[in-house]
């Protein structure tokens, strides 16, 4: 870890990116997805975490807070877990075997 980066707040660009109206066709489908029936797939999930935090660079937690309000199978510790190692504020296995010596 020991990265510092400031998290951007854009409340038009999150918008586009909750109503999937980014111009990303794949993100689209998905975020589009979600919102009309509350599922969003696991890869889903994933490359539409990757574009908020690492395309828009916007605040992970504004999407960790959406799927929380969104997601029919919303868990806390998935998606939370999910949306810290997206956001690269999480420590990966390669930290934690450098910390153990293993």
């Amino acid at each position: 870890l020991g990265v510092t980066r400031e998290w951007r707040r854009d409340a038009d660009a999150e918008e586009r990116w909750k109503r999937g109206t980014t111009g990303v066709p794949l993100v689209d489908a998905a975020m589009r997805e979600l919102l009309a029936t509350g599922y969003h797939g696991n890869l889903a999930r994933q490359f539409t975490a990757a574009f908020l935090v690492e395309e828009l660079q916007l605040d992970w937690r504004v999407g960790a807070d959406w799927f929380e309000a969104t997601l029919v199978d919303y868990d806390p510790h998935s998606n939370w877990g999910q949306w810290t190692r997206t956001a690269g504020v999480a420590p990966t296995n390669e930290a934690k075997q450098r910390r153990v010596g293993g």
